[in-house]
């Protein structure tokens, strides 16, 4: 049975009457809106729901709500890199998986920082497998998010093979930017299986097609993102964070004096004006997505947190590379990975049953 909604009280059209009625139905209830200017909806009333059914969408829930919390505390592991690197502890363990030869070695204040940032990634990884357990053991979540599990998992272990390595080549500027990198791209996989979780366990249909404007400005904003970790990445792995000492000028009041991107001068002059290219893009997909309810607020924070993390930027230059301005640094491009990955999957991604 199918319930027609205008401006009126709800009325209920027999089952036998439909087939025949639906075309004229449709055409009464365009035209009653357009004259009274309210809504219509047709609604159709979902099937009865088998036990099994709910119970999956019910663990999907939990789940979901699981990933949520799992973004926090990896976000939380990538900061801690970050001051790992900033207090110069990344070789305070010269082996790995062990430091010094021991699972729990003698502490001072570097080893402290760097097995620390280990212990929490070897949680992780029993955490994500137990997770993972959880969502192929049920048939029904396996085939909604198994897939998505499986990539997740596979960026993990990437992950950790780019920590280890990070060790034994000395923290070469190739492991460092990858291990960043890679950290984020499997927090951005963490959220979207999180939100194709909660999309199956409340129903939800796949969001309306965008308009391609507001598609673009989305694919392009999370294209300089990426282009943007990865230039501060390469920053910090090379040592290139105070190459320009001042701002908005590099040195000398010039702006851009060099653009080769082999010179450390010319990679920070890359990363600043990336900076404003990303912001830009970004107040574009603003005001492409303005009036998208359902992508429209993360829009806007996105915007929040590209022009924070300029501010933040400003100050890390300014105030010589800071220990906690640094950690900041990094836990907002962290944030604006998981908001625009958020905006992604409204863009793009495909209903969930």
């Amino acid at each position: 049975m199918r319930l027609v909604s205008t401006a009126a009280a709800p009325r209920l059209i027999p089952p036998s009457e439909l087939p025949a009625r639906a075309s004229r139905t449709r055409e009464r209830a365009a035209t009653a809106a357009r004259l009274s200017g309210s809504e219509v909806r047709v609604l159709y009333r979902a099937p009865p729901m088998s036990a099994a059914d709910a119970l999956a969408r019910t663990r999907a829930a939990a789940l979901a709500r699981a990933c949520f919390v799992f973004n926090g505390f990896i976000l939380a592991n990538i900061m801690l890199g970050a001051l790992v690197r900033a207090h110069g502890a990344g070789l305070a363990c010269p082996d790995w998986p062990l430091c010094f030869g021991e699972v729990v070695p003698q502490f001072d204040f570097k080893v402290a920082w760097e097995v620390s940032h280990r212990y929490v990634g070897w949680a992780f990884g029993v955490t994500f497998l137990t997770l993972g357990a959880l969502i192929l053991r049920d048939a029904t979540l396996r085939r909604v998010a198994g897939a998505t599990w499986g990539v997740s998992f596979a960026l993990l272990a990437v992950q950790g093979l780019l920590g280890a390595l990070t060790v034994w080549h000395l923290l070469a500027s190739w492991s460092v930017t990858s291990h960043l990198i890679v950290g984020n791209v499997w927090n951005a996989s963490v959220l979207w299986l999180g939100l194709t979780l909660r999309a199956f366990a409340r129903g939800e249909p796949a969001p309306a097609p965008l308009a391609r404007a507001a598609r673009w400005s989305v694919a392009l904003s999370a294209l300089f993102l990426f282009f943007q970790v990865f230039l501060g990445s390469q920053l910090s792995s090379r040592y290139a964070g105070l190459a320009c000492w001042r701002w908005p000028a590099c040195y000398d009041e010039r702006w851009f004096p060099v653009w080769g991107m082999s010179d450390p001068v010319g990679l920070h002059v890359h990363h600043r004006a990336n900076g404003y290219l990303l912001a830009l893009f970004v107040l574009s997909m603003v005001w492409a997505t303005r009036a998208i309810p359902q992508i429209s607020k993360k829009a806007r924070l996105a915007a929040v947190l590209v022009f924070v993390q300029i501010a933040v930027g400003v100050a890390n230059v300014l105030l010589e590379l800071r220990v906690e301005i640094t950690a900041l640094h990094t836990a907002l491009a962290g944030a604006l990975v998981l908001t625009l990955t958020s905006c992604t999957r409204v863009a793009f991604a495909k209903e969930t049953r």
